[in-house]
């Protein structure tokens, strides 16, 4: 629950409440809750586009009133009862690092990425390459101008950044990019056959900001979100309300073929998916298109990529115990839309709708043909009276798990976990589930799945803190990166790492844990990209508090040992390592520093 202190002027709107009470009611008022579809369709033509998004629900006379005593309220203080923290393994082939992804197979983008042979950094608007053998700084290449959440993609001599962009090209631009008017994400495919000079083969581009990409073997997915203006639509002229691609200079409107309308999804994004053959970049190997917008985006090992759009559905009632109050009940539900991706080719296979809302991608994953979620359920009701300045804020959480079928139809579920809390971690492992959820200690609880149709909770270990992130580490063993807190009042303190014991999974232990003193954030605690994992290195590796970085290792005996702190020459977040056989490099934003894996001893450095 919520309290909260206000100061409000009520005179005029209590005379214009009133007012619109007697006149919309005259007793006692409800309305239906609306409902959330789960029936896709693919667009008839762009006058269907045109009419579903002007279609958006439209608020009542109740709603009105509600939003007109509610939205005139100033708050002075929010008081919430329970503390809340907001956030927004590196694989070994051929004896170097890799990008620690969520799907085997399915690689992910990132600001750094190594070959083996040679290391790549984005840094700010610049691609840098370095030879990491030499540690000599092979080339310096401008991306362009204003580039935001860079990212790239290396496969042989072929290196993909995809960003997002907004605003103008300038002329020193305009020549080699192309211009760009509107909001895009853009991807640029290189060939750097000649390492010391990249050179761009091929730029594409799509409406909307980047939201996330990966790449299928020689294929770049790329979803941008792209938002609609639904006041500047024109029913006869689709380029105001439909989004876009380009390849160069030469752009077109999404096909109304290709577009997905999902009934009950909020109309406000269209989600554009494009992919391209990084082997034959000249256009865009396939573009589609869902109204209705994303949050989260899943892509599974089998090929199949999930896009996770929320929807807030409420009544607004009156209600007269104790006085005229208007109330509003709130519930959140997560619309799932699933493309299959084979050779390029995305097509929409299925939809569907469970309740609550996910924390992350980690909350989805496809095992044997199901596909299993994690949500926090929440249903919120907030109440304030006509004629004084009372107010209500009730909130009730607590955890759900979901199971559905290829046809996206649920045939298991657990609900009523963790009342109060909310979900901080997820991590599925085969025939197990993993969640953390969080208030003032830290339950992990372990979810047998082998029977989708019926899924068991097999232990539920309660420890002071809460883990962010969860990683399988060797056999048995399930590694935590998260924070320490008061067991009593769920302060939250220092950082923190644990590794459980999931030997058996119905007895859940947490085998060892360190608390990181001075240690107060990490970008690893909510980017699983920026965290260096290999059990067979003993290599647990991130940033620390922006000012340093810190490698641990772990012993089934001792438990964890800091194997190296280094002092960052700049504060920087999002500092990376990564390790090339014997030898581990630590890259910040302005140079790349190597050390002995051994006993990381500093062997050289490079300056950007």
């Amino acid at each position: 629950m919520v309290n909260m202190k206000r100061k409000i002027t009520f005179t005029a709107i209590f005379l214009c409440a009133a007012m619109m009470l007697s006149a919309a009611f005259g007793g006692c008022a409800d309305k239906d809750s609306l409902t959330v579809g789960t029936q896709a369709r693919r667009a008839s033509d762009y006058r269907d586009i045109y009419d579903s998004i002007k279609a958006e629900r439209k608020d009542t006379a109740v709603d009105e009133l509600y939003d007109l005593i509610v939205g005139s309220i100033v708050y002075d203080e929010m008081v919430l009862e329970d503390s809340e923290v907001s956030y927004n393994a590196a694989m070994s082939a051929d004896d170097y690092s890799q990008t620690n992804t969520q799907s085997r197979g399915v690689d992910e983008g990132d600001i750094i990425k190594t070959d083996g042979k040679y290391i790549y950094r984005i840094v700010d608007n610049r691609l840098v390459i370095i030879d990491p053998h030499t540690m000599t700084l092979l080339s310096d290449t401008r991306i362009g101008k204003s580039v935001s959440n860079c990212e790239m993609y290396v496969s042989g001599d072929v290196l993909v950044t995809v960003y997002y962009y907004n605003g103008y090209w300038d002329e020193e631009d305009s020549d080699y990019y192309g211009k760009c008017d509107r909001q895009e994400t853009i991807t640029l495919i290189y060939d750097i056959s000649d390492r010391s000079e990249p050179k761009v083969v091929s730029r594409l581009s799509q409406d909307g900001s980047y939201c996330t990409s990966r790449m299928i073997g020689d294929t770049v997915y790329t979803v941008s979100l792209s938002y609609i203006y639904s006041n500047e639509a024109e029913k006869n002229t689709p380029e105001s309300f439909v989004p876009s691609v380009s390849c160069e200079d030469e752009s077109r409107i999404i096909k109304a073929e290709d577009i997905m309308i999902i009934d009950g999804a909020p109309k406000r994004y269209f989600s554009v998916i494009t992919s391209v053959d990084v082997t034959s970049p000249d256009d865009f190997r396939d573009v589609s298109s869902v109204l209705g917008g994303t949050s989260d985006v899943y892509v599974s090992s089998q090929g199949n990529l999930y896009l996770a759009a929320y929807k807030s559905d409420y009544v607004t009632r009156v209600t007269y115990e104790n006085g005229p109050y208007l109330e509003r009940e709130t519930k959140n539900s997560t619309l799932i839309t699933r493309f299959e991706l084979r050779d390029g080719e995305i097509d929409m296979t299925a939809s569907a709708s469970v309740p609550g809302t996910l924390l992350n991608q980690f909350s989805m994953d496809e095992h044997n043909g199901y596909f299993r979620l994690v949500t926090t359920l929440g249903n919120s009701v907030h109440s304030a009276s006509i004629f004084s300045t009372d107010m209500n804020w009730e909130d009730t959480r607590s955890t759900g798990l979901y199971i559905l079928d290829e046809s996206l139809e649920t045939v298991g579920s657990v609900e009523g976990l963790a009342e109060g809390e909310r979900v901080y971690s997820v991590r599925f492992d085969g025939d197990i589930g993993y969640f953390v959820t969080f208030r003032q200690v830290d339950p992990l609880f372990a979810v047998d799945l082998s029977d989708p149709t019926s899924p068991e909770v097999l232990s539920k270990l309660k420890i002071p803190g809460f883990s962010t992130y969860l990683h399988p580490y060797d056999d048995g063993l399930l590694f935590g990166l998260g924070f320490d807190a008061d067991e009593e009042t769920g302060w939250i303190e220092y950082m923190k790492i644990s590794m459980f014991d999931v030997s058996d999974p119905a007895d859940v232990s947490e085998k060892h844990k360190l608390v990181l003193e001075g240690v107060y954030d990490s970008e690893a605690a909510y980017n699983h990209k920026a965290i260096t994992v290999s059990a067979k290195k003993n290599i647990i590796a991130f940033a620390g508090s922006g000012d340093r970085y810190l490698v641990y290792g772990y012993d089934a005996e001792s438990g964890f040992e800091k194997r190296a702190e280094i002092e960052l020459d700049v504060l920087d977040y999002s500092a990376r390592g990564l390790f090339i056989g014997d030898e581990f490099f630590v890259c910040s934003s302005d140079g790349l520093t190597k050390y002995s894996l051994s006993d990381f001893s500093k062997i050289d450095n490079v300056c950007f």
